[in-house]
């Protein structure tokens, strides 16, 4: 029973079959394992950390600041919707005000008042279905809702990337150093706060996972939860696809890997039939490209992004442009894409492509200026590239590895202090 219960490869038994008792005792297996021992350790590192960060600034600084900060970041035109609230300062501020940033307000207020605000149809409704949910347990303190989620889907996202990377590697030392790799990236910080960055990784790791185990309605389900966090999770269905087709081809003729496979296409046809129905929009993202929104973006070659950053770093010589989102988009980018050539050699095919058509759907997108947007934040949830970096660093001397962990906290710290004071990270 003991070794039934480990579940150590994707050929073992699945512990939702069991009897009560076993799943019990495979839950407290599972505890007690070293995964769940990497995931703690990184999950309350980085949870109190920017928690640190947090109590610091805003203990320190006064809330009329902030306010200032705003007003900046926005040019003094604020949108009638949603509603951006200045964070307070002092504990308050320290523990969730801090977190009101960006997108945040928008999941906030889908959560409160649906699909009002136009615009709002870019932004799937899973997450703020559950802050919803969650928030009426807290009392109506959706914010909280939306920490507690975001910060209970990280530490499932660490748990399920030590799962996989050991799975892959056969490696203790690479899966600890891929869950450490995904912990330190410069803008890891968005897996506590109010966005959708942790909760598509668990959903998006966990459909994977599933799959290679066989179970192919718990693999689309989950693919169809990740397509309602975000767009990218229709992405899902490349490694899904390509685990049947290379790694399962007897299941063929079953039914539920093609009813697990038209999930999540199923889940956004449903979405944007909704969308189209309560809001008169062709699809929901139209918005990000409408002159009415705020955003304006358009469409372009991969590359085109990258080389506008790069050509406006060599072009100003302002100090805060070089550690702003143009320098961190374009080498987050290169690094990925570096990933992307080495997992075609050291990972599998599904994984490979997965890394590929994400990195891809990262890079298309640009501002009106020609710029990328929120590439380094897209990046986190191409988990098969932290894989990579970890096999990678797991070979380094550890005198390089702990100059590794230092440059990469102070870009976490940096990055992090630049989006509380209201600056564009990602």
């Amino acid at each position: 029973m003991r070794e039934e219960l480990a579940l150590p490869s994707p050929h073992r038994a699945n512990p939702s079959t069991q009897e009560p008792s076993s799943i019990r005792a495979w839950i407290k297996q599972q505890a007690k394992s070293d995964a769940a021992r990497s995931a703690f350790w990184a999950w309350l590192a980085l949870r109190c950390y920017c928690t640190l960060i947090g109590a610091v600034l805003y203990t320190s600084v006064p809330a009329r600041v902030y306010s200032t900060d705003l007003q900046i970041a926005f040019n003094g035109k604020f949108a009638a919707c949603p509603q951006y609230i200045t964070a307070t300062s002092g504990l308050n501020g320290a523990l969730a005000s801090m977190w009101l940033r960006w997108d945040t307000p928008w999941y906030l207020e889908i959560a409160g008042h649906g699909y009002g605000c136009y615009g709002s149809s870019a932004f799937m409704p899973l997450y703020p279905l559950l802050i919803r949910g969650l928030g009426v347990a807290l009392l109506g303190n959706n914010l909280a809702a939306a920490l507690l989620i975001s910060s209970i889907a990280s530490f499932v996202a660490f748990y399920l990337l030590y799962l996989l990377a050991k799975e892959l590697t056969g490696s203790v030392d690479i899966a600890k150093v891929s869950v450490m790799a995904l912990a330190l990236f410069p803008v890891s910080f968005f897996l506590m706060a109010g966005y959708t960055e942790a909760l598509f990784l668990a959903l998006a790791m966990g459909a994977y996972l599933a799959a290679r185990r066989g179970f192919w309605l718990t693999a689309g389900a989950l693919a169809a939860l990740a397509t309602l966090t975000r767009l990218q999770g229709i992405l899902v269905l490349v490694p899904l696809c390509l685990e049947l087709l290379l790694a399962r081809r007897s299941e063929l003729r079953q039914w539920k890997p093609w009813l697990a496979l038209l999930m999540a296409p199923a889940a956004l046809a449903l979405y944007i039939a909704f969308i189209r129905l309560t809001q008169g929009l062709a699809f929901p993202w139209e918005p990000l490209s409408s002159p009415q929104g705020v955003w304006r973006l358009h469409y372009t070659w991969p590359w085109q992004g990258i080389l506008a950053d790069l050509s406006a770093l060599i072009t100003s010589h302002d100090l805060a442009l070089l550690f702003s989102f143009k320098l961190l988009d374009p080498l987050t980018a290169i690094l990925f894409a570096l990933c992307a050539i080495l997992a075609f050699r050291r990972l599998n095919l599904p994984l490979a492509a997965f890394l590929v058509v994400m990195w891809l759907s990262s890079l298309i997108k640009v501002t009106a200026d020609g710029y990328t947007t929120s590439v380094s934040r897209y990046m986190l949830a191409i988990f098969p590239a932290f894989i990579v970096l970890g096999m990678l660093i797991v070979r380094w001397p550890r005198l390089a590895r702990l100059g590794m962990v230092l440059v990469a906290g102070i870009l976490l710290s940096i990055y992090l202090f630049f989006f509380l004071i209201w600056g564009w990270v990602a």
